[in-house]
Parts: structure tokens; sequence; C-alpha cells
């Protein structure tokens, strides 16, 4: 089993720890995140528009789901952050 805590390290585990404190689940070593965004281009692109999505058009939950998005899609690309991505790039 494998746990993330971003793009700088991880945990594994040996066997199946109590999963009630993985709220989030987990992934296995096998699986490889896929990112949306196919290059850098397309990430700064999509970055973009979330930088100028203020104020938001969607609801704290909606909102909520896209900056995940864009957290993850920016450690895909090896950025600690949707924010240190877009001003990276």
């Amino acid at each position: 089993m494998f746990e993330n805590f971003g793009p700088k390290w991880s945990m594994q585990y040996d066997k199946l720890p109590d999963m009630r404190y993985f709220p989030n689940g987990t992934q296995s070593l096998s699986i490889k995140p896929k990112a949306m965004t196919q290059n850098k281009a397309e990430l700064k692109a999509f970055l973009c528009l979330v930088m100028v999505s203020d104020p938001w058009p969607l609801s704290d939950e909606e909102q909520t789901h896209v900056l995940n998005i864009a957290n993850r899609e920016a450690a895909v690309h090896g950025f600690e952050d949707w924010v240190v991505a877009y001003h990276a790039l």
C-alpha cells in the first residue's frame, strides 16, 4: 500500500493499516497518476483559468474540487502545488 503526501515524499506499508485513518483512500505503487494536461503549456493554460476565476462562479464545494484537480495536476508535473506551478510557468 502506498500513501502520497505530495510530490516530495510518500510512505509504503507492508501490511494494511486501519483504513479509517485514510479518508482519501490509498494508491497502489503500480498505479502512476496520469496528467489531465499533456505538457507544461497545457498546464499553464489550465492554471491561468484557475487564477482568473475570482470571484468563483462555482459553489464552495465545486471550487474545492477544481483546486484539488489543479494541485494534482501540478504534482504530476513535479510542482509542490498549483500556485507554485503557476508562478514557475
